[in-house]
This record gives C-alpha cells, structure tokens and sequence, in this order.
C-alpha cells in the first residue's frame, strides 16, 4: 500500500513555522488501527485522513499519535490547502464533514477562512474542582470542555498552572472530575495541564498551556482570568 502524505504549517507565512499537521488523502477509510498507527509514525500533534463523497464534499477525521479526536482548526485549514493547492480542487469553498458536524472552509486569495461550530458554554456542576485546583473558582463552565473562571491573573496563573497537572494526576477520579472532558485525571492522550484562557484582549500575553509532560492526560482544563 502507497499513500501520499503532506505536511502542511498553518498560521504562518514561513518554513519550520506555524502549526504543522499531516494530511493524508484517502480513497476509502483505512481500518482504525492503520490510520493510528501512521498518526504515531507522523508523531505530530495531528494526523488528517479525508475520503471524497459522492456529493462533492469530504469526510474528515483527525488522530493524534494516541487518539482520534473530534475537532482540529489548524489541520482542517492544512486539508483544505491540499485540496486547494496540489489536488486541484475546483470552487472556492470546501466542506469537511466530522465528529464535530460540517465544517466549511472557504480560499479567498491565498488565505483560506474556517467557520468553527459554536459550543456556548453553561454554568455545571462537575465536582469538587476547588480542591483539585486548590483554588475556589468564581464559575465552572462546560460546553462539552470545561472551563474553571478564576478572579485573578498573574498569581494563578503559576501557582495553579504547576499545581493543577499534579492533582489531576493524584486525585482527579476522587474528585468526581473524570467524566467531564476537559477535567479528565491522566489515562491516555494529551499532556496534563490547563489552557489559560485571557477574558480581555490585554491579557492576551497570558493565553498559553501549562503542561507537566510527567502527568499524561486526555484534555488539558481550561481556566479563564477575569482581572
């Protein structure tokens, strides 16, 4: 069996930039263990493996080196140059069908535009995250990924940020967080450790993920700063 695989650095205007994913056109699906284990040889953050339809537009499915995922922007974006750039995809707008539902991509010039499924989050009750974090959040949001709302910004965004990968890692599933994505204690997957996420543009220098590669986990949590 011979694929073709490309390699694609979305978010940039240079080589060795960017976000990278490999994109991996397909005739029909390969069965899962094969698409896993290219995705571990890849070893990028993600693999894409897309499959035309009969309507004209494309499934989609994305693996890390460890898991199929649901939702990835940046390899989506590098799929959608493939089919635009070195696969001669005719029109100026593409769309992917997912996990996630329809996504469609649209080129204008040399930039391509992506519309993201909204996912509003809501107030929830999913454990004791106060210990877990040991810090009492002022909201915990879920929408399916949770999100713990903290008050401050500087002082726990190091104090938490170190402090959350380790508890999750001790006593996540006694806190009652292990069904929740997003607060799932270490098993499989990602690297443990939370996203904080600014709640203003002037705390943007903040957004960034804190992770302790020690401490394996499915989804990292994320935290919101509201000063």
């Amino acid at each position: 069996m011979q694929l073709n695989l490309y390699q694609v650095d979305a978010f940039t205007d240079r080589t060795f930039g960017g976000n990278p994913a490999a994109v991996v056109p397909l005739q029909e699906w390969l069965p899962e263990p094969t698409m896993q284990a290219i995705a571990l040889e890849n070893n990028l953050s993600e693999t894409a493996f897309f499959v035309p339809r009969d309507d004209g537009d494309f499934d989609l499915r994305w693996f890390t080196p460890l898991i199929e995922v649901d939702l990835c922007g940046h390899a989506t974006l590098g799929t959608a140059w493939v089919l635009f750039n070195r696969l001669g995809h005719a029109g100026n707008s593409i769309t992917f069908h997912t996990r996630s539902g329809p996504l469609t991509v649209s080129s204008d010039g040399d930039r391509l535009t992506m519309d993201f499924p909204a996912q509003p989050p809501a107030v929830a009750e999913i454990g004791n995250v106060a210990d877990a974090l040991g810090v009492e959040p002022v909201a915990v949001l879920a929408a399916p990924y949770a999100m713990a709302v903290l008050d401050d910004v500087v002082d726990q965004f190091k104090r938490v940020g170190l402090k959350v990968t380790q508890e999750f890692a001790q006593s996540g599933n006694a806190l009652g967080l292990g069904q929740r994505r997003g607060m799932t204690p270490p098993g499989h997957g990602h690297q443990a450790g939370i996203g904080i996420l600014p709640a203003h543009p002037r705390e943007a220098f903040l957004g960034q993920h804190v992770r302790d590669p020690r401490f394996p986990c499915s989804q990292p949590l994320m935290v919101s700063t509201l000063s």
